[in-house]
């Protein structure tokens, strides 16, 4: 039997714009919203507004393939692949496609399954779950969910670049919408790709000629929209590869379905429960129990906590909105350069930070206000270039200008500066949280605390927390050592500030852990290196009560539904915790503060 080869074209929907905008938008380097098309038998095969079928390949209004991939062959011939096609029309119709689930890779992946058992590239198919695993996919949800509701769903190409900034140049990057985690299988390579890829899923079984089935199938349907975390599929036993994976016959999926609507329920991939017919309470049920299983709540939840539970209300990072007399702020920066002995320092950086940005930010309208007028032209790479020449050529003492004119410029126009600030924030970091500069006595304190103020005000904008959190090149161990060397100063003031900037960044963690997904932002030795940094404070301060409700509240919330819990309250009983959170009530009596408090008797509540 002749074997006819299959090739996968790969289209980029955004035109380049993802690979631009990408990372400052969501924080990753997004290379490309990608659409994908078969091609075999001389034809092209795709899913958007409905399936199409375009001869010759290569001639659809996407454009040329930015990358054709060979998917090895199929000795299926091409009228049964045609009928296996015009099978999948009614599940693979117009008014069901959604932009970043339900859409052409899903289809490209299920139909290559049940061609020859392969799947596309794991980029490709995760590219959903990648977006919506960081906070602007998920703010995008509304949105894509209206867009694509009905068939009044706009062509994909449409959709993403409505979605994207039109221009670089001007305007804050608009923030929006995506999701959806109901599928459809037509082979058993696409459905076991979903069952290694989601912790818990639920597949109803199904068949065009069943009534019970039409009935029940629109309370799956809502379910997924009320079950985020799950995954749905659906699997019509008459099309496609439906009836094989419905015989099971190694028994990978559970063994055999015998009758329509079978509702099967699985937890890693193994299947835990199943249940038959048209019962709306019953599959309600088992999905809550499937979710239950999958996602069991922390012991945490049953404890009486209402001071702790409001904080997780009120997340938003504390920063720092004063703006100094700009002349003043100019003239001691120019001094500095002007005095400078480097040579490696360019004329043109006391030019750009002196007076293009001097005069950028004075044009600029007090918080909340949204600047009206687009970025000058050049000024975000010709402000990046001359920091990192001026960190590289004053000595550190005169830093602290260079850093405020970012801690500004963050406070009111946080969104349009910082995809430009991530290409040098890591560089950055690594200068200003240096293990030699932070444990040296002759540390100046307004370097100390422009370089807290400065990460504070970084920490609202998702690109660039991912960075000061991230593992990589050292970078949340530099924002950590910030923090430490804070928090045990002397000075009561940037005790204060470093307690603010512990908050911020347990904030930031707190949000990642409940949203269960994304990349982890913490592990369990750092959770407990900062708890022992914030008790060690607490156990120290003696004056503020406002440094001590913002680090017992840092303290709380750190431990609060972790699931490095065990392990700091190890470490915590050892340090005598129980004892140090006492003995700061007495400091919280005095100035009336109860909300204090309550906290700090919580916080002994959990480790209790």
């Amino acid at each position: 039997m002749v074997e006819e080869p299959i090739h996968l074209f790969v289209y980029d929907l955004s035109n380049g714009m993802a690979a631009q905008w990408g990372r400052a938008l969501t924080g990753r380097q997004i290379d490309g919203i990608w659409h994908t098309s078969l091609v075999l038998y001389g034809m092209e095969v795709f899913y958007g507004q409905g399936i199409s079928i375009i001869a010759p390949p290569g001639t659809t209004h996407h454009g040329t393939p930015l990358k054709q991939l060979p998917m090895g062959t199929t000795r299926l011939d091409r009228a049964t692949f045609m009928e296996y096609i015009e099978g999948m029309k009614e599940v693979y119709s117009a008014e069901k496609y959604h932009l970043l689930d339900f859409n052409c890779n899903s289809f490209t992946n299920d139909v290559l399954g049940f061609l020859n058992g392969n799947t596309i590239p794991e980029d490709i198919r995760n590219l959903p779950r990648d977006i919506l695993s960081t906070p602007f996919g998920q703010q995008m949800r509304p949105m894509i969910d209206q867009m694509f509701s009905g068939r009044s769903g706009p062509p994909a190409r449409t959709a993403v670049e409505s979605l994207l900034p039109a221009n670089p140049a001007s305007g804050n990057p608009t923030n929006s919408s995506l999701t959806s985690n109901l599928q459809v299988s037509s082979s058993a390579t696409s459905l076991r790709s979903i069952l290694q890829a989601s912790p818990a899923v639920a597949v109803m079984y199904t068949s065009a000629t069943c009534g019970p089935c039409v009935a029940i199938k629109p309370t799956f349907e809502g379910l997924a929209q009320l079950h985020s975390r799950l995954q749905f599929v659906i699997v019509d036993i008459g099309i496609g590869g439906g009836s094989q994976i419905a015989a099971d016959s190694t028994g990978e999926f559970g063994g055999s379905v015998r009758a329509t609507p079978t509702f099967r329920f699985y937890v890693k991939g193994k299947k835990v429960n199943e249940c038959k017919g048209a019962d709306e309470r019953e599959l309600k049920t088992q999905v809550g129990m499937l979710e239950l299983e999958a996602f069991p709540p922390h012991p945490h939840e049953k404890l009486p906590l209402p001071a702790i539970r409001k904080l997780t209300g009120t997340l938003a990072p504390v920063t720092y909105l004063t703006v100094p007399a700009l002349p003043s702020l100019a003239s001691k920066l120019n001094g500095f350069i002007a005095e400078s002995k480097s040579t490696s320092l360019l004329p043109v950086t006391s030019t750009i930070l002196t007076k293009r940005v001097i005069a950028y930010l004075a044009a600029l309208p007090p918080t909340p206000a949204t600047p009206a007028q687009p970025l000058p032209p050049g000024l975000a790479d010709a402000w990046t270039s001359s920091t990192t020449n001026a960190l590289a050529s004053l000595p550190s003492s005169e830093w602290f200008p260079v850093l405020d004119l970012w801690r500004i410029g963050l406070a009111r126009d946080g969104a349009r500066l910082s995809p430009s600030l991530s290409t040098v924030l890591p560089a950055v970091l690594a200068l200003i949280t240096e293990a030699k500069l932070l444990d040296s006595p002759d540390l100046a304190k307004p370097l100390l605390l422009t370089s807290l103020r400065f990460v504070s005000n970084a920490l609202p904008f998702e690109p660039l927390t991912s960075i000061l959190l991230s593992s990589n090149a050292g970078a949340r161990e530099g924002t950590t050592r910030l923090i430490v060397r804070a928090l045990l100063d002397q000075d009561k003031s940037v005790r204060s500030v470093g307690a603010g900037l512990v908050w911020s960044v347990v904030g930031r963690v707190w949000q990642e852990r409940t949203k269960g997904a994304g990349e982890e932002k913490s592990n369990e030795e750092w959770e407990v290196e900062v708890a022992c940094a914030v008790l060690e404070a607490l156990g120290r301060e003696k004056e503020s009560v406002e440094v001590v409700h913002r680090l017992s509240a840092s303290l709380g919330l750190i431990m609060f539904k972790s699931s490095h819990f065990e392990a700091i309250k190890s470490i915590m009983e050892a340090l005598e915790a129980g004892t140090v959170l006492e003995s700061k009530k007495a400091l919280a009596a005095s100035e009336g503060r109860k909300e204090v408090l309550s906290l700090l008797s919580e916080v002994q509540l959990l480790l209790s």
